[in-house]
């Protein structure tokens, strides 16, 4: 019986190291993580030095063997003084201090980098009857000023004429026929916001041919129009163009670089220039969504700490994680940080629990105490503001109810696992849109397992890679599924 303990351990190790991406210092904290609870000690110390000679500050692992960041560098907790490890600062209301960001070894994709796969989309065959129409109004567009230019786009995106548009406008993109990227780039803002996935699928299919167009632009205005559609879809391989323009002459132009950059970056404006850019791009260009937001509510900058928190407590989003950060950060010693964790406290919570800028260092510490004990009591059944009084449709327990499937995926739970994609299949066509979306989990395990599942379901094999794929290659693929799900009838 032991040996057979010990060959289904092997076997399992063996399976999950698989999954494991090794290139990936989170990835491969997960596999420690998994290793320490399943008894495979010499291989979770294996693999902790290969995270180490990946990114020698990765702070969950550091975290895990006893680390703490102590006046500039990383010291074990038994090497300091009683009073001032963590365990007895905590006592005291002292925050253990922040780790530095994620190490990178060299800069992120540069814009000639990024393959876009620029062929030209196709056109039902009925809309041929209006390409003279079309192209028409496509040359007169080039000749207009921005302020007559609204008739023609507005004629071009009508639903008999916009395959027709995105397929000649593309081409004549790639061919370098058309340099002017006000009208295209007014095109995509009208359908990305008319909300329809058809209108929207469009959009994205052109997006990338004026982006490679925008490098030959010479126009201010249409260069900024087209900063803003880089904002408005949250295309990630945009930034590279974006810090490009950025780094342009034009002080108007690189603002609205700079205000689309913030959106993908989650940090205020003010705080974006070009090397820090660099920076973030060469530190994130390969990381998930919440690899992003888990890192930044710890980052050194309490700026980039609250512009995060509001990123995760506006719209439809909420992390709890927003509060814990927002208790840190009542020990800064910026009146203008505290007054914007006041707000935000307000904003979240309804009350600010009387921190003001002003309070000294002695009041603040008591202030945190009652909020974290508040917290503490509360954080199970909490709703911030934002989100009280709101009642889920059907449709959006439905969503929920999927998403929550498609998490469990990643269970090390092999029964949960097995439920969950019993759930699905049972949901059939249903599942299908929550499925695609489910490609860009932000586990890698979850990736794969969807993709099999959609392969299992629909019988198309699109090329994906939930583990060892680039963030672009996945993307790509991505968008293929969602465009066989809108021409299948799946999406709207």
């Amino acid at each position: 019986m032991v040996l057979m303990n010990l060959a289904l351990a092997a076997e399992s190790y063996d399976e999950k190291y698989a999954q494991t991406d090794t290139s990936d210092p989170d990835s491969l904290h997960a596999l420690v993580l998994w290793c320490r609870e399943n008894g495979h000690h010499s291989r979770a110390n294996q693999h902790i030095r290969q995270i180490y000679a990946l990114d020698p500050n990765h702070a969950p692992t550091r975290a895990l063997q006893g680390f703490v960041w102590h006046e500039e560098r990383w010291v074990h907790e038994s090497r300091l003084p009683p009073s001032m490890r963590p365990s007895q600062q905590q006592d005291k209301g002292i925050p253990q201090p922040l780790p530095p960001r994620r190490s990178v070894s060299g800069p992120g994709p540069q814009a000639q980098d990024i393959d876009w796969n620029l062929a030209i989309p196709s056109y039902p065959e009925a809309e041929a009857r209006f390409r003279p129409f079309v192209e028409s109004v496509i040359e007169r567009m080039k000749t207009q000023d921005i302020f007559t230019m609204e008739g023609s786009w507005t004629s071009l995106i009508r639903p008999q004429h916009r395959n027709l548009t995105v397929s000649i406008l593309a081409q004549k993109l790639v061919e370098g026929d058309y340099t002017d990227l006000w009208g295209p780039s007014k095109i995509i803002e009208t359908l990305y916001k008319e909300g329809g996935q058809d209108a929207k699928a469009q959009a994205r299919r052109l997006f990338p041919f004026v982006l490679t167009a925008s490098a030959q632009s010479r126009n201010p205005d249409a260069t900024l129009a087209f900063t803003y559609v880089c904002g408005l879809l949250q295309k990630r391989d945009s930034i590279p163009r974006l810090i490009e323009i950025l780094d342009g002459p034009d002080s108007v132009v690189a603002s609205g670089a700079r205000q689309a950059l913030s959106s993908f970056m989650l940090w205020p404006e003010r705080e974006i220039e070009v090397q820090q850019a660099r920076d973030w791009w060469a530190r994130y260009h390969d990381r998930d969504q919440e690899t992003l937001i888990s890192e930044q509510l710890r980052d050194p900058n309490p700026w980039v700490r609250l512009h995060t928190v509001q990123y995760v407590s506006s719209d439809d989003r909420w992390d709890p994680r927003a509060i814990p950060t927002l208790i840190r950060l009542m020990y800064e010693s910026d009146r203008r940080v505290l007054a914007e964790t006041a707000r935000r406290l307000r904003a979240i919570a309804a009350t600010d629990w009387g921190l003001a800028n002003s309070a000294n260092a002695e009041a603040r510490q008591r202030i945190a105490r009652e909020v974290e004990e508040w917290w503490q009591e509360h954080r199970r059944d909490f709703v911030p503001v934002h989100l009280r009084g709101r009642e889920r449709s059907p449709q959006q327990q439905h969503d929920r109810q999927l998403r929550e499937w498609i998490h469990a995926l990643g269970s090390i739970d092999s029964g949960e696992v097995s439920a969950a994609l019993a759930n699905l299949r049972r949901r059939g066509d249903d599942a299908i849109p929550a499925l695609i979306d489910g490609l860009g989990h932000g586990d890698g395990v979850v990736r794969n397992r969807v993709r099999d599942l959609l392969r299992e379901m629909t019988g198309q094999q699109f090329a994906f890679e939930g583990i060892r794929g680039d963030n672009h290659s996945r993307n790509a693929a991505i968008e293929r599924w969602r465009e066989w799900a809108q021409e299948a009838g799946h999406v709207q």
